[in-house]
């Protein structure tokens, strides 16, 4: 990816396009094999760990998405829905980075 971390962002954004475009043909392993560069240049960034962990999923991988998504602890898990993660973060139980 470029330096300037404007154009990174940019890269990025258009890699996370690919992946949707990829998934909705139906080529998740392309799209899982996109999505693991993404989160190996940037593992910060959770929506294509998420993404990564569905495609995964998808493909049979779910052994591997587990362990995947246990490297990152408490800064990524898995929820019911949008309503537990706002229900917690009133609660003052979980204080996500990112969302």
């Amino acid at each position: 990816m470029p330096s300037d971390p404007a154009r990174a962002r940019y890269a990025e954004a258009l890699l996370m396009d690919r992946t949707s475009d990829l998934i909705l043909s139906r080529k998740f392993r392309e799209a899982a094999q996109l999505l693991k560069r993404i989160v190996a240049q940037n593992p910060k960034n959770l929506r294509a760990l998420g993404r990564l962990l569905t495609v995964m999923a998808q493909i049979g991988q779910r052994k591997e998405a587990i362990a995947l998504l246990n490297q990152y602890g408490d800064d990524a898990r898995i929820l019911a829905g949008g309503t537990d993660l706002i229900v917690q973060m009133k609660m003052e139980r979980i204080a996500p980075e990112y969302i």
